[in-house]
């Protein structure tokens, strides 16, 4: 039984061919794949689009995990980084140190179609995001900045 909304589905495929990015056709789980180079250290991230009954997330996975000895200096990191964000957030998976970034919208029922404008603003939120914090984020995993001073370096601008 499928779980997710093939309009949503049909509507950022559409986004994505339009805005020319090559991307994997959703497939059985309601998930879109692609990747997208990055002006930052990080270089690039794998993009996850998951697809809901009633919405979606898009996920910025970065290529690099924390390690367990860098672990609480990416959690303080992430809590300086979300704390007063309003749309999205970072995540570290505290098994593995894998971190992202996920925005998402709710899109209602499965009546709702989801505009092209909604997608670009998720998509494109995510990926400004991950550039603007990434080098200062990679600054921490690596031990060459502490939590708080990679913030101020983040928003410095």
């Amino acid at each position: 039984m499928q779980d997710y909304s093939l309009k949503i589905a049909d509507a950022i495929e559409q986004f994505l061919k339009e805005d020319d990015w090559n991307f994997e056709p959703v497939d059985e789980n309601g998930v879109i794949r692609f990747g997208i180079r990055l002006k930052c250290k990080f270089q690039h991230a794998d993009i996850h689009v998951r697809i809901r009954q009633s919405g979606f997330m898009v996920l910025a996975v970065l290529p690099i995990t924390a390690d367990e000895e860098s672990r609480p200096q990416v959690l303080d990191f992430i809590n300086r980084a979300n704390y007063g964000f309003i749309h999205g957030n970072f995540e570290m998976d505290p098994r593995d140190g894998e971190v992202r970034f996920r925005t998402s919208q709710n899109c209602g029922d499965d009546e709702v179609l989801v505009s092209s404008e909604i997608i670009r603003e998720c998509i494109y939120l995510n990926l400004s995001m991950v550039e603007r914090y990434g080098t200062p984020l990679m600054k921490v995993m690596m031990g060459a900045l502490e939590p708080e001073e990679a913030i101020e370096q983040a928003e410095a601008d």
